[in-house]
């Protein structure tokens, strides 16, 4: 998936010190192997609370279907505490549980993170 920047609503919330910032991963996700016939097709990464809310639109029909909202993880890398890189959420759909995954991927060493 790539992500690409978003107008968000008034200056960001201070997060709480033991929080990592998770502004580098708010925004609109898109993913890129469109030729998947399985999986989302796009996230809508949101602050939820004190942590991230996702929002995904996967396949289904002619028009892609509205999963919902979940509350998402961020994590954060190694060496790196203050700034997350990477969330995880996980949707039940009763016989099917799936866990969507992504990341930011940057060039350059893990210090640009």
């Amino acid at each position: 998936m790539t992500t690409r920047p978003t107008s968000h609503d008034g200056p960001a919330a201070p997060r709480p010190p033991a929080a990592p910032d998770v502004s580098v991963l708010l925004g609109d996700w898109v993913n890129t192997e469109q030729g998947s016939p399985q999986g989302p097709l796009r996230l809508s990464v949101t602050r939820h609370d004190e942590g991230l809310a996702v929002r995904a639109f996967g396949t289904g029909g002619p028009q892609p279907r509205d999963w919902g909202q979940v509350p998402a993880v961020a994590y954060t890398a190694p060496g790196t505490p203050s700034a997350a890189w990477s969330f995880s959420a996980a949707y039940d759909f009763g016989s099917l549980r799936t866990v969507v995954c992504a990341y930011i991927k940057k060039h350059g060493s893990p210090d640009d993170l």
